[in-house]
């Protein structure tokens, strides 16, 4: 053998030994310490929040529009999908604009909260828009003012057919199905009351023969429903909540008054509305952006899921917030659980910035560049109180009805 062929022997055994001793080095590592080698991502957590009136006069609208998100959240979890456990955080704001912002500032400050279905109402949703926007948390409200919209807040969308949008839904179907040829509004100063019942005046026209206003704090309306009595209209339109509409139609019942009662979504409450009129039976519609999910062929499977997880049938908007917030969980389902709080945000707004013909259990959902949701009249539906049941039934779509 020669001296090269010598050296070059002895380089690959050099070489040999050290390949096996890391080798070696790295197996006894992986014995050692195989948790930190080979294990998975660490075990992570997201929540969806939840504002609304959870409590209080209004908590029979609140209450449903919750489970529809936590009935989201519980699914999602079931079938898996997610890199994280999602959970869902609730904040009771009754619906108050002045406990709104503490309520916001309280979920955009929760790391783990990484979207927010809320707010219920249009008053809370004005009232804590920028709160969400700072934070850069999105809110995906019910309110359905048509102010919302010019507030120009970042992160809002919207998940029902807006103010205006209803009330031409609702004067087509006062023209055409009630016939009236004289209307009265009447409206309590509250953010969603006056917005309706302008936007409802407004597309009157002609028919429109007097605006009226209650005091949400009052109880005896006897002064309005005076003046309202001597009018004699076919139609009272009034745009508000169920406590100041059910005291307003029982007076006006006691008062002789004959004019058919037409309520928006706020007064669609079978439970509040039956204790407010005891046995009388009167003549009444409501207008909703909302359905009956029992009475929409492709919302059966979310109505057995919500009769089984909360032993009741679905409340109004609970569908609606069940489809909102499972776009919410389309988007997380795109991440992988390693993000910061704000990327993972940040996603959620996109997603729905760019989100098309989302497929929900009761409608289909596209948004426009500030937010508002596209909707038409088939976003409307129409209920009749029914005296027998003492409940409201949904009688179908306005664009079906008026046709």
């Amino acid at each position: 053998m020669t001296t090269g062929e010598s050296c070059a022997k002895l380089f690959l055994v050099r070489a040999m030994r050290t390949i096996g001793a890391g080798l070696l080095s790295l197996a006894l590592l992986l014995a050692m310490q195989p948790s930190t080698v080979a294990q998975a991502p660490q075990a992570c957590t997201w929540s969806i929040g939840i504002m609304g009136a959870l409590s209080g006069d209004y908590k029979r609208i609140g209450e449903p529009m919750a489970n529809g998100i936590r009935l989201a959240a519980d699914i999602a979890n079931r079938e898996g999908g997610l890199p994280c456990t999602l959970t869902t955080r609730a904040e009771d704001s009754q619906g108050d604009p002045n406990q709104s912002p503490r309520k916001a500032r309280a979920l955009t400050e929760d790391q783990q909260v990484v979207a927010c279905i809320c707010g219920f109402f249009s008053g809370e949703t004005l009232a804590s828009g920028n709160v969400f926007e700072r934070g850069g948390l999105i809110m995906v409200s019910t309110g359905t003012n048509r102010t919302i919209k010019k507030q120009g807040f970042d992160t809002w969308f919207r998940a029902i057919a807006a103010d205006p949008r209803q009330a031409r839904a609702t004067v087509a179907y006062i023209k055409e199905n009630l016939r009236a040829r004289k209307v009265v509004t009447v409206h309590d100063g509250q953010d969603y009351s006056e917005g309706l019942a302008q936007d409802v005046g407004d597309a009157l026209g002609s028919r429109l023969r007097a605006r009226y206003r209650i005091n949400p704090e009052e109880s005896d309306y006897s002064a309005v429903v005076s003046k309202i009595k001597r009018v004699d209209p076919d139609v009272v339109y009034y745009g508000g909540y169920t406590p100041q509409a059910g005291a307003l139609l029982r007076q006006l019942h006691e008062a002789r008054v004959g004019a058919r009662f037409v309520v928006p979504d706020g007064s669609l409450d079978d439970e509040f509305m039956g204790r407010a009129l005891g046995r009388r039976n009167v003549d009444m519609e409501a207008s909703c952006p909302c359905s009956d999910a029992q009475k929409i062929e492709r919302a059966q499977e979310f109505a057995r899921e919500y009769e089984d997880a909360y032993g009741e049938e679905p409340g109004i908007y609970s569908a609606d917030t069940f489809d909102v917030a499972n776009i919410a969980i389309d988007a997380l389902g795109e991440l992988t659980g390693l993000e910061t709080t704000e990327q993972v945000r940040a996603h959620v707004v996109e997603y729905f910035d760019n989100v098309e013909h989302a497929a929900g259990t009761v409608k289909s959902y596209d948004w426009s560049d500030r937010g508002e949701l596209k909707a038409g009249a088939d976003h409307v539906f129409v209920w009749k109180w029914d005296n027998g049941t003492r409940k409201f039934e949904m009688l179908g779509r306005v664009s079906e009805l008026t046709s």
